[in-house]
C-alpha cells in the first residue's frame, strides 16, 4: 500500500518562525556545520534552499544572520558531548523523550538551559514550544531549536539547591549531591555556603567538580 505524503503544516512553530518571524538571511546549524541561506522552500521533512535539500533531522537550530555574532558569543560548548558525535536517530520511536511539558507546566518566558547533540548549550528564556520545536530567546534574540537534536533540557527555576553549613561532614554532603546528580542528570546546581570562609567553600566546590567536571556549580554565601 502506497503511503500518502505528510501534509505541510504552515501554522507550525517551525514554519511561522522560519517563514514569517525570521528576517533573511538565516543561519541553519546542522550536524555538518553552519549554512547561511537567503531563501527557502518549506517542506514536511526537508528545508529546500537554492543550493541543496537539507533533511530536518540533520538540523539542530536556526537563527537570523544579523544575530549570529552575538548569539555565538553566548553559546557555550560541552566538549564531552561534542566528542560523542551524536546524530538524530531516524526512527521516531528510537528518539529520547523530553519531559518539557511536565517540567514547564506550559509557562512562558521560563529561563532554561538546552544542550544540543553537537555540544552547543543555549541559555535563555523559552517563549514558545510545540511537539517538534522550541523558541528560546537569548537576550531578546530568538533561536529556533529542533527537539530531535536536543540532548538535555533543564528548567533553570528548578535547578537543585544545596546548603552547606559550618561543621557539616564534607564527604557526606558531596555524596548526597552526586547521588542526586546521577539520578536527575542535571547539568547545573547551586550551593549555599553558610558560616564558612570563601576559600573553604571554593575547596569544597573544587572537590565536587572533580566528580562532575561538566556541571555548572553556582556558589552563594550567607
Amino acid at each position: 500500500m502506497q503511503q500518502t505524503k505528510k501534509q505541510i503544516n504552515l501554522k507550525s512553530l517551525e514554519a511561522t518562525t522560519l517563514l514569517q518571524n525570521f528576517a533573511y538571511p538565516i543561519v541553519l546549524v546542522t550536524f555538518k556545520g553552519e549554512k547561511e541561506i537567503t531563501e527557502l522552500r518549506y517542506a514536511a521533512y526537508d528545508i529546500h534552499t537554492s543550493e541543496e535539500i537539507i533533511p530536518k533531522n540533520k538540523i539542530l537550530l536556526a537563527y537570523m544572520k544579523i544575530d549570529q555574532k552575538a548569539i555565538t558569543e553566548q553559546i557555550k560548548i560541552e566538549n564531552t558531548i561534542k566528542k560523542k558525535r551524536l546524530q538524530t536517530r531516524i526512527p521516531i520511536q528510537e528518539r529520547p523523550t523530553l519531559s518539557i511539558e511536565d517540567t514547564l507546566k506550559a509557562t512562558h518566558n521560563t529561563p532554561v538551559t538546552v544542550t544540543m547533540m553537537n555540544g552547543q548549550r543555549i541559555e535563555g528564556n523559552l517563549t514558545q514550544y510545540d511537539k517538534y520545536n522550541l523558541v528560546v530567546n537569548i537576550k531578546d534574540m530568538p533561536v529556533l531549536l529542533y527537539r530531535h537534536a536536543i540532548y538535555q533540557f533543564q528548567d533553570i527555576t528548578q535547578i537543585p539547591t544545596y546548603t552547606y553549613r559550618e561543621g557539616k561532614d564534607v564527604d557526606a554532603f558531596i555524596q548526597k549531591i552526586l547521588k542526586d546528580f546521577i539520578l536527575t542528570k542535571e547539568y547545573q546546581l547551586t550551593i549555599i555556603y553558610k558560616g564558612i570562609k570563601e576559600t573553604e567553600a571554593e575547596q569544597i566546590t573544587k572537590q565536587l567538580q572533580t566528580h562532575i567536571p561538566n556541571a555548572d556549580i553556582e556558589r552563594r554565601y550567607s
